[in-house]
């Protein structure tokens, strides 16, 4: 019974153990497997780079075979050259911004309201001084100069009857007529007399009796009035009469004279020689008093403002002479005016300068426009390489090299190509090497550079797009004329980004 209870136990141990061991086995032929497959994979990869490098290294030689059969068999490219150092540097500029302006420009106006009945220019006419430009309906002018005329012959008219007097007519008129009254009082008199009579005989009435007597005194009255007017024709005008009306005629004239005035503001006439620069209103419009209806430029002289440091201010002075360059073209300018404080926002003071006459006539300028941009040029001290010595070895001594000689490299910077001589060829032969140089300056076909190049170096200044570094040339020595013969418009200065 107990060797039976045994027996099952010990088999399953045995079997557990046995699997146990299969499955090492099976994970250490996999781990196996993958080394062998590596150390494969790194073999045929090193086989594949010694076979590439191997190809590389037989190419490297084919192509090295060919270039030095290529330059043997191949003629010498014929290049233009500049020794560094003979060209001298250039005369140099300050570029100043500014703009056309006008001499004057005005904003014109009619004094009077009305309706603008016509206007006969259009922005860009030019018109001449005293040219009438717009003009109001003036159909109530004419009804008031009518009046103020009928005033004024009214007024002369009594100036004329004033300093002549009356006629000799009047006089003999007013003489009658206190001869008459004499003669009415007389009566009158003689019939007071008797009523008085007859009321002291109690034979007439109270009431004829002062009717008779208020009838003599009212003659009385009346006599003596007709004498004091015939004595005051007598003595002719008074000064003061005449005084009186020579100023009526005076009032009446000046009336009429309103009118002419007002005929006047009526219209809009040119204050100077211009041109129209804006048109506000057309025919038919309201116009109040002052309302602006056009606007006037003078642009002959033309002139132009600019913004400079006051310390380049103080050297100039009214009456210099100075290049101004309008677009592609220069034209000579004269200070006439110096504003006398600084800008407090850009720090500059203004200058105004006055281009020469022809300016605006120069086919090469084809008209200058007011608004227009313009550079002043004003020379500037050719310090740039003051501060260098000849002593301080190759690299450190900037040169004037033409800008074309420039050959743009890698990360933004420049390099240009040095012909360098060869002792086993000829005088005019020699090979091409790459120089790295810093732009220091450039002035348009000039340009200042420092790098590793000395004095003398031969610098390839035509056909640099034709050749490279190793590159067998054919050197040409240019010549400096026709190097440094560029425009004086040329010549500011400028950055180097300018070249980019």
């Amino acid at each position: 019974m107990s060797q039976s209870g045994t027996s099952p136990t010990t088999v399953t141990s045995d079997t557990s153990g046995v699997n146990n061991a299969r499955k090492t086995s099976r994970v250490n032929r996999s781990w196996l497997w993958m080394i062998a497959l590596s150390v494969l994979g790194i073999s045929v990869a090193a086989m594949g780079i010694r076979e590439f490098r191997a190809r590389s290294a037989s190419l490297t030689t084919a192509n090295a075979d060919e270039h030095s059969d290529a330059n043997v068999s191949r003629p010498h490219t014929d290049v233009s050259v500049t020794p560094a150092g003979t060209l001298s540097a250039p005369q140099l500029f300050q570029s100043f911004r500014g703009e056309i302006r006008p001499r004057r420009e005005s904003s014109l106006a009619i004094r009077r309201a009305g309706i603008l009945a016509e206007i006969m220019v259009h922005e860009g006419d030019r018109v001449r001084l005293g040219d009438v430009l717009a003009r109001l309906d003036t159909s109530d002018l004419d009804v008031r100069e009518q009046l103020a005329d009928a005033e004024v012959d009214a007024a002369e008219a009594a100036v004329t009857e004033a300093v002549r007097g009356p006629r000799y007519q009047t006089l003999r008129a007013s003489a009658a007529r206190v001869r008459q009254l004499k003669a009415q009082l007389s009566a009158a008199q003689s019939r007071w007399e008797r009523q008085q009579k007859l009321d002291v005989r109690n034979s007439g009435t109270a009431q004829e009796l002062d009717d008779a007597r208020f009838a003599s005194e009212e003659l009385q009255a009346r006599l003596e009035a007709a004498v004091a007017e015939l004595d005051e024709l007598n003595e002719g005008t008074r000064v003061e009469q005449i005084d009186a009306a020579k100023a009526q005629r005076r009032v009446a004239i000046a009336a009429r004279q309103q009118v002419d005035v007002d005929r006047r503001d009526s219209q809009i006439l040119a204050p100077y020689d211009g041109v129209i620069a804006n048109r506000y209103f057309d025919e038919g419009a309201m116009l109040s008093p002052g309302q602006p209806v056009l606007r006037i430029l003078e642009t002959d002289p033309i002139e132009a403002r600019f913004g400079v440091p006051a310390g380049v201010a103080d050297t100039m002075s009214i009456g210099d002479s100075l290049t101004v360059v309008i677009g592609e073209n220069q034209a000579t300018a004269r200070i006439v005016r110096m504003q006398p404080q600084v800008d407090e926002i850009t720090r500059t003071r203004a200058i105004d300068v006055q281009l020469d006459p022809s300016t605006n006539q120069s086919p090469a300028i084809g008209g200058v426009l007011v608004g227009q941009t313009a550079s002043l040029q004003i020379p500037a001290t050719n310090s740039t390489t003051a501060h260098f010595s000849d002593t301080e070895g190759a690299g450190n001594i900037p040169f004037w090299l033409p800008t074309e000689s420039l050959v743009k490299s890698s990360r933004g910077l420049w390099s240009i190509y040095v012909a360098v001589r060869q002792s086993d060829r000829g005088i005019d032969l020699a090979e091409i090497e790459r120089r790295e140089v810093r732009i220091v300056r450039t002035t348009g076909q000039l340009t200042l550079v420092q790098g590793m190049l000395r004095s003398g170096e031969l610098v390839v200044t035509d056909g640099a797009h034709r050749i490279g570094p190793g590159v067998a040339v054919r050197v040409h020595v240019d010549p400096v004329d026709r190097i440094v013969e560029q425009p004086l418009a040329s010549q500011h200065v400028c950055a180097p980004e300018s070249l980019q």
